[in-house]
């Protein structure tokens, strides 16, 4: 997975965005390929969050890989068990 601010892209923006946007119930995410922009959303939010924002934020989020295309998917699985 490429990770870092380099490599940060539009739909991680989006994502990111989207996310944080305080909605009042979960917000689901699903996709067929890899979760490469996702992944990086995350690892944004990660950052400036302690542990316990960090779980209240990512408690929002359900997340539905269809497949593995990449490496990012089993990072977040593995990252983020409660996740899936």
């Amino acid at each position: 997975m490429r990770r870092g601010g380099d490599k940060d892209s539009a739909a991680q923006d989006v994502i990111r965005a989207w996310w944080t946007g305080r909605p009042p119930r979960p917000v689901w995410g699903c996709a067929s390929g890899g979760w490469r922009e996702g992944a990086q959303a995350i690892g944004k939010v990660r950052a400036p969050r302690s542990p316990a924002a960090l779980e209240r934020f990512l408690g929002k989020l359900r997340l539905h890989p269809i497949a593995k295309q990449d490496c990012s998917t089993q990072w977040l699985l593995d990252e983020f068990p409660g996740l899936s």
